[in-house]
């Protein structure tokens, strides 16, 4: 079962009051949870870190979310007359206590030991209790060990075996303070250094790479790669970090391997009290280098952000290039309105459309040589800038991955209005609407699937994901290649979407693109009515 984070915080044991659960927005505190917890939030100096009792990983950066495993029963339990067990020696040559002792103090069972010693509670049906989480289970998670057992012997008195040193106790085992906190990123990362932005709740900027530019007390500037026209976010200090493994990026100002500079690698490692990657050429070598010795790659290959032509031409698009997650060099098409002012963060950020083409289809301009000249087309050179995947699977097969990367690289260039991202395409391109926008649904203003089929096995997901997004469906009745009434049940499920429009026709299938794209500007007004907040 997965529910919520907690984090369970330390408090020294000189303060007042004892170790609780805080939620992991902040919003709510308990003295009990029924989820594993795995993070301690320790207060350091107005600040707080992060230690993770079953890595010991420190780290001044909130921890991603991540849903816990709930375990079999509340973690707040107490010392007291509840535990009326029997102690259970582990051999005769355990060394007793000497004298007659007295017992300990009852203590919450909410005091911190160290993580993963395991106590075994030895009741009729023994089962562990974690001293450092609060956690009980009826076994011991891999790879932990039971090192502590602890009862009461036949006159009532606590004691504690720690079955490592054969050693009893009346005392229970000590306490353990968290580590000591990791060097702050404000003390350590420098302007010049290459980073990972970490903002969950930004869609379009979270996880990107870039460029430390300045840096303000505990304020960091972080400038994107050139083609995404250089910008710049400004974000907390617990935001900035170093690079995923498997981030791609370019090696720069090495001195005495200098060959290696402007080489493409990726990230398999790295070393924070170092600020050091370990990255790894295409040949399969491995280097360790500073922070400041690597660039964000640029993803967009072979553009010419300059090439603005004023008359739409046949076969005028420009051939682009994207870097996918995979290393793979994917190709598209990018046609750039003839009032374009280039991509720095001075220019006017433009609406974007992606065009699916069909099966055996062109990109967006290239339907024919008649349509360049149509009113449609022309109305949409003027007022997009329009991106054409090249489709590299048949009409049966879903769109690659690579298409939603590009679609979610493109949002953060400055010379794109993120909150204006359009998606439509005719026939397979049809079906790649549907399966990316539902892929997407925070990402697109609006999108316009036509003459589309759609996979069945997905429509019950594709309604879910789209059922408030704006939907332009144009369709024939006519249609002999994706037949309407096979298109039916997936706009029934779409019924409640109150910002659903279906355009019907009587052209075939082959005419309904020139109805949809070249002979009116009436659908790309559509799509510039909406816009996302």
């Amino acid at each position: 079962v997965r529910s919520a984070m907690w984090f369970l915080v330390y408090v020294r044991p000189e303060d007042p009051g004892g170790p609780y659960f805080e939620s992991y927005d902040g919003t709510m505190t308990q003295n009990r949870v029924s989820e594993k917890v795995v993070w301690m939030k320790v207060p350091a100096d107005n600040d707080c870190y992060y230690w993770n009792q079953e890595t010991d990983e420190v780290t001044w950066v909130k921890p991603p979310f991540e849903a816990a495993e709930s375990v079999h029963a509340e973690t707040e339990c107490q010392w007291g007359e509840t535990w009326s067990f029997k102690l259970h020696w582990a051999g005769d040559d355990v060394r007793h206590p000497t004298g007659t002792g007295s017992s300990p103090a009852p203590r919450s069972m909410t005091e911190t030991y160290h993580h993963g010693d395991w106590i075994r509670v030895c009741e009729t049906t023994p089962y562990y209790w974690d001293s450092m989480t609060c956690h009980t289970r009826n076994d011991v998670p891999y790879p932990n060990t039971v090192r502590w057992c602890a009862g009461r012997d036949k006159s009532g008195q606590w004691r504690f075996l720690d079955t490592e040193e054969q050693v009893a106790s009346w005392t229970p085992p000590a306490p353990r303070s968290p580590p000591s906190p990791p060097p702050r990123p404000s003390d350590s990362m420098t302007v010049g250094m290459t980073v990972q932005v970490s903002l969950p709740h930004s869609k379009i900027y979270d996880g990107r790479s870039g460029e430390i530019v300045e840096i303000d007390g505990s304020s960091f500037s972080v400038q994107l790669p050139a083609d995404l026209g250089g910008t710049i976010v400004q974000v907390s200090q617990e935001a900035v970090q170093p690079c995923d493994p498997g981030t791609f990026l370019v090696l720069k100002g090495l001195q005495s391997q200098a060959a290696y500079n402007g080489k493409l690698c990726d990230v398999i490692g790295h070393d924070k009290n170092q600020m050091r990657y370990t990255v790894r050429l295409a040949s399969g070598r491995q280097l360790s280098v500073k922070l400041s010795n690597v660039e964000a790659v640029e993803r967009i290959w072979n553009i010419d952000f300059t090439k603005t032509p004023q008359t739409l031409a046949w076969n005028g698009e420009q051939d682009g290039c994207f870097l996918d997650s995979q290393g793979i060099i994917r190709r598209f098409k990018l046609q750039l309105p003839p009032t374009f002012s280039g991509v720095s963060r001075s220019g006017v950020a433009w609406p974007l459309m992606f065009y699916m083409h069909g099966a055996g289809g062109e990109s967006f301009f290239r339907q024919t040589k008649q349509a360049v000249k149509s009113v449609g087309l022309q109305f949409a050179h003027r007022h997009f800038v329009v991106i054409s995947p090249v489709c590299e699977w048949t009409w049966k097969q879903e769109p690659l991955p690579w298409v939603s990367e590009l679609v979610q690289h493109l949002a953060g260039a400055a010379w794109v209005d993120s909150r204006r991202m359009y998606l439509t395409g005719c026939s397979m391109g049809g079906m790649g609407t549907w399966m990316v926008g539902a892929s997407l649904p925070h990402v697109f203003a609006a999108i316009a699937p036509s003459a589309a089929h759609h996979n069945k096995a997905f429509e019950q997901w594709i309604a879910g994901q789209l059922g408030s997004m704006p939907i332009c469906i144009t369709h024939s009745n006519k249609d002999g290649c994706c037949h309407r009434r096979d298109e039916e049940p997936l706009w029934e499920r779409l019924k409640d979407n109150k910002r659903l429009m279906i355009w019907l026709n009587e052209d075939d299938h082959c005419t309904l693109g020139a109805t949809a794209f070249y002979n009116s500007t009436r659908l790309y007004e559509w799509l510039l009515e909406h816009q996302l907040s």
